[in-house]
């Protein structure tokens, strides 16, 4: 596997036209026994290939996790995630080479530079987080159409 020493412009324009193809941006909810309304909220950059590759190559360049396992027909796919901070610095980094999930990297980047990580979070954060995390699942559910309205 060819390891990344250095990431380039180039290389970050590639992992960009990786997330608005195959990759996802979302704020994924969790239960959380810390918290007092019992869960919490998470930005999760997330991307599914074939090929082990570049699931590894990023996640050598940025951290999260690779997970490999078998999907329809035998296919075995590789998933690499990212979550919190991690895909706070990640989406800054990819952002000025987004096309199709640009509105959507805004959104996550509004949300991670808000989140505060403690347990006694205020009514209004947790409001403000919540209506993150309701904004991208609509442009997530709306899929291509939401691409273009950005």
């Amino acid at each position: 596997m060819a390891e990344i020493t250095e990431v380039t412009g180039l290389d970050l324009a590639y992992f960009a036209g990786l997330v608005d193809g195959e990759g996802s941006i979302g704020i994924a909810k969790h239960k959380s026994k810390s918290c007092r309304r019992g869960h919490t909220f998470e930005l999760v950059v997330q991307l599914n290939m074939s090929n082990p590759l570049l699931p590894n190559q990023l996640r050598c360049a940025f951290g999260g996790s690779v997970t490999e396992h078998q999907h329809k027909a035998k296919l075995w796919m590789w998933h690499w995630c990212i979550v919190a901070r991690k895909a706070g610095t990640f989406l800054y980094a990819i952002q000025p080479y987004l096309r199709l999930k640009k509105e959507r990297a805004k959104i996550a980047l509004e949300f991670q530079a808000k989140k505060r990580y403690y347990p006694r979070l205020t009514n209004e954060a947790y409001a403000e987080q919540a209506k993150a995390r309701q904004k991208l699942l609509v442009l997530n559910k709306k899929g291509l159409a939401a691409a273009y309205e950005d």
